[in-house]
């Protein structure tokens, strides 16, 4: 193999090498695991959010059960009092404070009913996302073992590589591996390519009759430029 060829051999490491990065974060493992890792966020939210419904309607429902026992104090005290009142008038008055004490119960009865379903609905949203969540982290667990696991792989195959690189490099004359680095920097990653088809294997221009005709009669181990682009270029 001349150095000509094994430059382009490094170009095809170095681009599968540019292609870990991509083709890690586009792992199905990757997917997998922030889909279920966002599920399961999603259940905690739902958990926590009922509960928070529930703590609240709670400390309602007591506060509501104090009062209503203040009331019941009130109405015994207005009770015993009607007894021993005498004018009319001050009967009246009586009787409209207990007419407010009733009617203040029957809509903190109300109020407690509605806050008594609210909490029977949200616990039963609470506990179904709770036993989401108990699901969801297993599930997460195991997809983040997945991931783990396909990213091992890609290190493997990356170190694989790079040993590979190591080895076509020390085999390369250094002068001609600094201008193919150079280049490969140039022109974003992809500094070398071969003619096919009449066109340059890295822009896929047409060439022209006489380059080809030159490049195919490049001594041994050296190439061309690509008329178009600028690359390194092999017949």
């Amino acid at each position: 193999m001349s150095d000509a060829d094994k430059v382009l051999a490094l170009q095809e490491i170095d681009l599968a090498l540019d292609q870990i990065p991509h083709r890690s974060g586009r792992l199905d493992e990757r997917s997998a695991h922030a889909s279920v890792s966002a599920g399961l966020a999603a259940a905690r939210r739902v958990a926590s959010d009922a509960q928070s419904v529930i703590d609240a309607s709670g400390s309602r429902i007591e506060q509501l059960e104090a009062e209503e026992h203040e009331r019941v104090t009130k109405r015994a005290r207005l009770d015993q009092q009607m007894k021993t009142v005498i004018s009319s008038r001050a009967a009246d008055a009586l009787t409209a404070e207990l007419r407010m004490l009733d009617e203040e119960r029957s809509v903190a009865d109300d109020e407690e009913l509605e806050l008594m379903e609210l909490v029977e609905s949200e616990t039963a949203k609470r506990d179904s996302a709770l036993a989401d969540v108990e699901r969801l982290t297993a599930e997460t667990a195991s997809a983040a073992a997945a991931l783990a696991d396909a990213e091992g792989r890609l290190a493997e195959e990356r170190d694989a590589l790079q040993a590979r690189r190591a080895a076509v490099v020390a085999e390369i004359p250094p002068g001609m591996i600094d201008r193919y680095e150079r280049m490969r920097k140039d022109f974003g990653g992809q500094a070398i390519s071969r003619a096919t088809g009449g066109h340059c294997g890295a822009c896929h221009l047409d060439l022209s009759r006489a380059f080809l005709d030159d490049l195919h009669h490049l001594p041994d181990g050296e190439f061309g430029e690509c008329e178009q682009c600028g690359r390194l270029l092999l017949p």
